[in-house]
């Protein structure tokens, strides 16, 4: 979604893979899977000025040699933006 003040941004990725590999140890199979998804949002403000905001979230689920491993993760963002004189930009932001 795109308007003169707001800009939104979505993503959406989805790996799979599995395979067989050889060691010393004989033969081992990998399971792996990721989705990745992504928000991404700016707010055109007063005076060159932009905030921006979103969320991030990766899942990854794999199973090595028999062993489960699953991880997810989430993070979360906001930064104000502030171009001061034409030449300085200042920006501050918490995560």
């Amino acid at each position: 979604m795109v308007s003169s003040r707001l800009t939104q941004h979505l993503a959406y990725r989805y790996y799979d893979h599995d395979y067989n590999y050889f060691s010393a140890f004989g033969v081992s199979n990998i399971a792996h899977k990721r989705h990745r998804a992504e928000y991404h949002g700016d707010v055109a403000l007063a005076l060159g000025s932009t905030f921006a905001y979103g969320v991030d979230f990766d899942r990854e689920d794999a199973n090595v040699a028999g062993v489960p491993h699953l991880r997810n993760n989430t993070g979360y963002y906001a930064q104000q933006q502030v171009r001061a004189w034409d030449r300085l930009d200042l920006i501050g932001g918490i995560r």
